[in-house]
């Protein structure tokens, strides 16, 4: 699949990934009621696959009755399983817990660096203000949320034209060799490019 079917929004039936079936095995959640539950919760799952990965893909509409403030509200989330960087993380004996870790807290330190090295208008294009990056579900890494329905189609552009080509290969490039070098307890305080 290409970014443009995720631009205009042309989902498939995704299969949740041997690597998260691997690490369910690895729990000993195979065969229990948590592998259960999750595969009932991931069975009818759309989105894109890539490459890389998997984007799964959750919109939502406005209810008249919603209440939440409008920053509150969620227009989309799209959770990216980042599946060799997964297996990787499995070979290390680590799992998708600390990948999902990792991912949070190395965005929030190029958010950090944006915020006090860039001008705002290269802020403004490294951080949409409807945009928000934040841990991942049971089978993916992290999960980027569009706030209110009306700016995903914007939000789509940003992933496809900006935040897969542009930042996550440099993402997965520091996680990968972060992975291979840090002992596993040490992982989280390995500095960033």
């Amino acid at each position: 699949m290409d970014r443009s079917d995720f631009t205009k929004g042309i989902t498939m039936h995704l299969p949740i990934p041997e690597c998260v079936r691997r690490e369910w095995r690895m729990n000993g959640y195979a065969g229990n009621d948590r592998e259960k539950q999750v595969e009932e919760d991931f069975t009818a799952s759309v989105g894109y696959a890539f490459e890389w990965g998997q984007i799964i893909e959750e919109l939502y509409a406005r209810d008249e009755g919603d209440e939440r403030d409008e920053r509150g509200f969620i227009g989309a989330r799209w959770h990216f399983v980042l599946t060799d960087l997964h297996s990787a993380f499995l070979d290390a004996g680590r799992d998708l817990g600390k990948l999902s870790d990792m991912v949070v807290s190395l965005w929030d330190r190029i958010c950090a660096d944006a915020l006090t090295e860039l001008s705002v208008g290269e802020q403004a294009e490294l951080l949409p203000e409807f945009i928000e990056l934040d841990e991942g579900n049971t089978i993916s890494a992290f999960e980027i949320m569009v706030i209110r329905a009306e700016n995903v189609a914007r939000a789509r552009e940003w992933v496809a034209s900006f935040f897969i080509p542009g930042v996550l290969p440099l993402l997965m490039d520091w996680l990968r060799d972060a992975n291979r070098a840090a002992p596993a307890d040490d992982l989280l305080t390995e500095e960033a490019p």
